[in-house]
């Protein structure tokens, strides 16, 4: 992406996305059940693949973050899509949905890893029914074992959903907390521009509270943010000092 940014190949950054998108939304709407076996570290493109089983049974010590953020960007494979539609699950979020979608942007926005399988539940990217392994040398028979299950049940592909986005007023509330951060210089700049595009998409944008979407209209939400951040020179520089230092900049 920061040579295609830096060559300003807009419509080949835009294909890689949609090439994505359309990988992770096969495997959600797949005809048979996807389990994923996740370990180690698993962070930007690979857990939006995981976001996408069906199930997911982890290694114990699995470290799992939607980490784009420290290299200026935005999840852009449906990372921030599946994050709101975890978030609106959450029985309790159909009542005062603000706090459940609050909670997955500041795990996006914040680059937020778990230390662990568990911990990645609190973040919402383990769900009820996933599974965790303690011995690595078992992951995969154990997924192996959960797929099976699945089947044994009588697993039907998934019914595509949509979702009642918090549109403006959502997104005026992300904003006016983002603005406080950054007055208070916990934030910088650019982290607060990153932030913004996150919270545009995860709002639904400039749209009516309470306005139901499809998946794909999210998609296209984080296309449009991905690519107007690589228009950021700020966002080259986080791009360029990851790939020479292997660690994020602040700028």
């Amino acid at each position: 992406m920061s040579s295609r940014a830096v060559a300003r190949d807009w419509a080949g950054i835009d294909a890689v996305l949609r090439a994505a998108q359309q990988a992770a939304m096969a495997l959600k709407y797949a005809p048979v059940p996807v389990v994923g076996a996740p370990f180690g570290r698993v962070l930007g493109g690979g857990l939006e693949v995981c976001l996408h089983c069906h199930r997911l049974q982890a290694g114990l010590e699995t470290q799992m973050g939607l980490v784009e953020a420290g290299v200026g960007l935005i999840p852009g494979a449906g990372g921030v899509k599946e994050s709101l539609l975890r978030a609106m699950a959450v029985p309790a979020a159909a009542a005062v949905p603000y706090p459940a979608v609050l909670r997955a942007f500041e795990a996006i926005a914040g680059a937020r890893v778990s230390g662990s399988a568990w911990e990645a539940f609190d973040l919402g990217y383990l769900r009820w029914g996933d599974g965790v392994t303690m011995n690595p040398d078992a992951l995969v028979h154990a997924a192996k074992q959960a797929a099976r299950q699945l089947l044994e049940c009588g697993w039907q592909t998934p019914v595509p959903v949509k979702v009642a986005v918090l549109g403006r007023d959502g997104l005026a509330n992300l904003r006016a907390r983002l603005y406080n951060l950054w007055q208070a210089g916990f934030i910088s700049d650019h982290d607060r521009v990153v932030a913004d595009r996150i919270a545009w998409v995860i709002c639904g944008g400039e749209v009516d509270p309470g306005s139901v979407v499809d998946e794909q209209y999210l998609l296209d939400l984080e296309r449009a943010g991905f690519i107007a951040l690589c228009h950021e020179p700020k966002t080259i520089e986080r791009m360029q000092h990851m790939l020479r230092t292997g660690k994020p900049l602040r700028n």
